[in-house]
């Protein structure tokens, strides 16, 4: 039953992620996935040590992307780690999202785009462009 349900929720995730890299450019987008294990996945790498990292990756790469590195954060905390990665469209990173939530394997997983210093200095200066244009509330103009 659980493979059934894996099965339908990858070829869901893989529907979404087709029509919306055709829509896309060829660029990659970085982002960085923060997740937090389940107790039920931190018992089971407890009774059975394990490799994560090579999972990760080639789910990545089946939902077209590249996992860039994946570190894990000793101490606890908020999060158990992060994963470094790149995917053509925020479709893409969502459908590995939807595939990792529905094993039960994490218990919290949050996507943040990622942006190099050249993609945020052109953010900066469509922002000084724009910035005529916009009122902010409150202030009055004259």
């Amino acid at each position: 039953m659980r493979s059934q349900s894996l099965l339908v929720i990858s070829a869901l995730a893989a529907g979404l992620v087709v029509p919306a890299a055709a829509q896309q450019s060829s660029t990659m987008h970085r982002y960085g996935v923060f997740f937090k294990y389940s107790d039920q996945s931190m018992k089971a790498m407890t009774e059975t040590p394990q490799d994560r990292a090579t999972p990760v990756a080639k789910l990545t790469e089946a939902l077209g992307g590249k996992m860039e590195t994946i570190y894990w954060f000793p101490m606890g905390g908020e999060f158990d780690g992060i994963i470094m990665s790149q995917f053509p469209s925020d479709a893409a990173v969502e459908a590995q999202s939807f595939v990792v939530r529905s094993t039960g394997a994490v218990s919290r997983l949050q996507i943040v785009p990622l942006m190099g210093a050249d993609e945020y200095k052109s953010l900066m200066e469509r922002a000084k462009q724009g910035i005529a244009s916009y009122t902010a509330p409150a202030a009055v103009r004259q």
